[in-house]
Protein backbone atom coordinates (compact mmCIF):
# COMPACT_ATOMS: atom_id res chain seq x y z
CA UNK A 1 0.00 0.00 0.00
CA UNK A 2 2.71 2.59 -0.76
CA UNK A 3 3.99 3.10 2.47
CA UNK A 4 0.76 4.66 3.91
CA UNK A 5 0.71 3.88 7.69
CA UNK A 6 -2.52 1.42 8.37
CA UNK A 7 -5.00 1.84 11.08
CA UNK A 8 -6.03 -1.20 12.88
CA UNK A 9 -9.91 -1.39 13.75
CA UNK A 10 -12.25 -3.77 14.86
CA UNK A 11 -15.86 -3.17 14.48
CA UNK A 12 -19.33 -5.52 13.87
CA UNK A 13 -20.77 -4.37 10.47
CA UNK A 14 -24.13 -6.52 9.28
CA UNK A 15 -23.12 -9.60 7.21
CA UNK A 16 -25.57 -8.75 4.56
CA UNK A 17 -24.59 -5.49 3.43
CA UNK A 18 -21.06 -6.45 3.21
CA UNK A 19 -21.84 -9.47 1.27
CA UNK A 20 -23.90 -7.10 -0.98
CA UNK A 21 -21.02 -4.29 -1.04
CA UNK A 22 -18.44 -7.02 -1.67
CA UNK A 23 -21.18 -8.48 -4.65
CA UNK A 24 -21.54 -4.82 -5.80
CA UNK A 25 -17.63 -3.87 -6.21
CA UNK A 26 -16.19 -6.87 -6.68
CA UNK A 27 -13.90 -6.99 -3.72
CA UNK A 28 -12.14 -10.24 -3.14
CA UNK A 29 -12.02 -9.37 0.48
CA UNK A 30 -13.60 -7.18 3.36
CA UNK A 31 -10.40 -5.28 3.61
CA UNK A 32 -10.83 -4.35 0.16
CA UNK A 33 -14.17 -3.70 0.11
CA UNK A 34 -13.85 -1.59 2.93
CA UNK A 35 -10.71 0.07 1.69
CA UNK A 36 -12.90 0.91 -1.64
CA UNK A 37 -15.73 2.24 0.19
CA UNK A 38 -13.86 4.77 2.05
CA UNK A 39 -11.86 5.54 -0.87
CA UNK A 40 -15.67 6.42 -2.60
CA UNK A 41 -16.39 8.74 -0.26
CA UNK A 42 -13.47 10.94 -0.27
CA UNK A 43 -13.46 10.66 -4.15
CA UNK A 44 -17.23 11.89 -3.97
CA UNK A 45 -17.31 14.71 -1.48
CA UNK A 46 -13.66 16.11 -3.72
CA UNK A 47 -16.52 15.62 -6.54
CA UNK A 48 -19.06 18.00 -4.82
CA UNK A 49 -16.25 20.34 -3.45
CA UNK A 50 -15.23 20.60 -7.25
CA UNK A 51 -19.15 21.32 -8.20
CA UNK A 52 -18.94 23.69 -5.23
CA UNK A 53 -16.47 25.56 -7.10
CA UNK A 54 -17.01 25.43 -9.95
CA UNK A 55 -20.87 26.98 -9.23
CA UNK A 56 -19.69 29.60 -7.57
CA UNK A 57 -17.39 30.77 -10.15
CA UNK A 58 -14.13 28.88 -10.18
CA UNK A 59 -14.27 28.57 -14.03
CA UNK A 60 -14.65 31.91 -14.98
CA UNK A 61 -16.05 31.54 -18.86
CA UNK A 62 -16.81 27.87 -19.19
CA UNK A 63 -19.78 28.72 -21.35
CA UNK A 64 -18.21 31.30 -23.75
CA UNK A 65 -18.11 29.02 -26.36
CA UNK A 66 -14.18 30.51 -27.61
CA UNK A 67 -13.15 29.08 -24.61
CA UNK A 68 -14.52 25.91 -24.58
CA UNK A 69 -13.44 25.46 -28.21
CA UNK A 70 -9.83 26.48 -27.41
CA UNK A 71 -10.12 24.11 -24.37
CA UNK A 72 -10.83 21.31 -27.00
CA UNK A 73 -7.92 22.24 -29.35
Amino acid sequence: MGGQRMARTLVDLPEDLVRHAMELTGAPSKRAMITRAIEELVNRQAQLEMIDWVERGGLPGITDPDVRADARR
